[in-house]
């Protein structure tokens, strides 16, 4: 995709479709992966011209099992569309000519990269009905060895050329990149999650595979809110899964409010001390009052810090004040009083 070109629809700028679907074909690709390597927005030239992904099939590797890298050779680029981008006959020859430049600078030396070791993928959630009917009107051959893989060979093609139609690829299969739709169906929204659980191994996968759960999220967000309301085991599989962005958040706003309140201890213990002792009997209260102020501030930071996480849990999942305290595992004892200072503050709110 070249630097600065922009997007035929406007709320896809608002969702980095790009970046989530490096991570779902290098999830659905996982199990090949010590043959594989990969570099994102690869640079063609020294110019601000990019690949979506480039991914280096290693000397010696084994076949790929994936249906979408059965057409792998050596190097392989991908050039990923995001929903509503349109891909149309000069998309394709872009694309080839991204193959071109990287056949003719990567290489390091007079046909380092010979055309028979590259192949080109365009990705797309729709078929491409015209391409495709155009490149077989030139003379060229469109064979579909897979649901939703299109393979191009003639006259108009100077590598080997698939074209990948997402929402044509059987259910079940391929379900990291079938959460790159706006158009999520139940069914496959119920498989991502339980994947996103099944998750294991490297931080690398769960890291990858949380980023494609929260475009899906956010570009399916009434799908996954009906889930939560109609299936307690999505629920809880959806709270388990923002349970790790939340703790994170949690301890961003814990630091925050202890820089805060550090100043307030400073300056409380400097007050309190100066207006109640002499200089012989320094050491002695500034003991006393630092710790009864510290107690006291500790108690206010772990308060206003759990009152703020579950505002922001209300807010943001529209879960209610209770379901908010479960991810938030705040302990039985406090949980009135919490509820009732969020009550607090939500009055002058609402009215």
């Amino acid at each position: 995709m070249m630097a600065g070109e922009e997007n035929t629809v406007a709320e896809t700028k608002k969702t980095q479709w790009h970046p989530a679907f490096c991570d779902a074909l290098e999830l659905t690709l996982r199990k090949s992966r010590d043959q594989l390597e990969y570099q994102r927005e690869y640079n063609l030239s020294s110019k601000p011209l990019q690949v979506d992904l480039l991914v280096i099939r290693k000397t010696g590797s084994q076949p790929i099992e994936e249906a979408i890298g059965q057409i792998f050779r050596r190097h392989n680029l991908f050039e990923y569309k995001s929903p509503g981008d349109d891909l149309n006959i000069d998309t394709y020859y872009k694309t080839v000519a991204y193959g071109c430049l990287y056949k003719a600078l990567a290489g390091k030396r007079v046909n380092g990269i010979p055309a028979a070791d590259a192949t080109l993928t365009i990705i797309r959630q729709e078929k491409p009905d015209k391409l495709l009917q155009q490149m077989k009107d030139a003379g060229n051959v469109i064979r579909c060895p897979y649901p939703g893989i299109y393979n191009l060979s003639g006259p108009d093609t100077m590598f080997a050329t698939q074209v990948v139609a997402i929402e044509e690829l059987p259910e079940g299969t391929h379900v990291w990149l079938k959460a790159l739709t706006r158009h999520l169906t139940r069914t496959n929204a119920e498989r991502l999650i339980l994947e996103n659980r099944e998750i294991a191994g490297s931080p690398r996968d769960q890291r990858m595979s949380d980023a494609v759960m929260q475009i899906a999220i956010s570009a399916n967000f009434d799908l996954f809110e009906k889930l939560k309301k109609e299936d307690p085991v999505m629920c809880d599989a959806l709270k388990e899964l923002m349970r790790p962005e939340f703790e994170e958040e949690l301890a961003a706003e814990l630091k925050n409010n202890t820089d805060r309140v550090t100043r307030d201890v400073t300056n409380r213990v400097t007050r309190d001390v100066t207006r109640r002792v002499t200089r012989d009997v320094t050491r002695r209260v500034t003991q006393d009052v630092t710790q009864r102020v510290t107690q006291d501030v500790t108690q206010r930071v772990a308060q206003d810090t759990a009152v703020s996480n579950i505002k922001s849990l209300m807010s943001r999942m529209h879960w209610s004040v209770h379901e908010a305290m479960d991810v938030l595992g705040i302990p039985e004892e406090k949980r009135g009083e919490y509820a009732r200072l969020i009550e607090e503050t939500e009055k002058p709110e609402n009215g």
